[in-house]
């Protein structure tokens, strides 16, 4: 059994109200909770009363990741990755997409692409982008998630 604990910061106070519930262990979370409301949820596996942390990342693992989250922490790259999870573009019609100049998309495009998340296939004249990184889908699924439509 998994216990979930939620942490959350009580309007205009420094008190803080903690509560903890039990999830069934099939519940499975991205790493990380995006929120606007300063709530913080901590998925904690317990073993015999004790916290498991044989399967923490080292630093240099949470390193890379928090590199890969900060390329990824812009508005038009997540728009051109939530793109790409539904096929191949061209600069110009991500660009396009995203209401800004070819140049701009394709230093996006460059930075994802240097942090190996996205790739490019010629054909022809034309340039391709696509995602190379697959793990990247189940990012983005989890903030369509969190702030899709339905969140309002």
């Amino acid at each position: 059994m998994a216990y979930v604990a939620v942490e959350s910061a009580l309007a205009k106070t420094s008190r803080k109200a903690f509560s903890s519930f039990p999830v069934p262990v099939s519940v499975q979370a991205c790493g990380f909770m995006l929120t606007d409301r300063n709530v913080s949820i901590y998925f904690l596996s317990m073993a015999q009363g004790r916290t498991e942390l044989s399967n923490l990342l080292d630093e240099a693992q949470l390193h890379e990741a928090a590199e890969c989250l900060k390329t990824l922490a812009h508005p038009h790259r997540l728009r051109i990755v939530q793109m790409l999870m539904r096929g191949r573009y061209t600069v110009g019609e991500l660009a396009q997409a995203c209401d800004i100049p070819s140049h701009m998309a394709s230093e996006h495009l460059r930075l994802m692409r240097d942090r190996g998340l996205l790739d490019f296939l010629k054909q022809g004249r034309k340039t391709y982008y696509f995602i190379a990184e697959s793990a990247i889908e189940q990012l983005i699924g989890c903030v369509e998630q969190r702030y899709g439509p339905s969140k309002g």
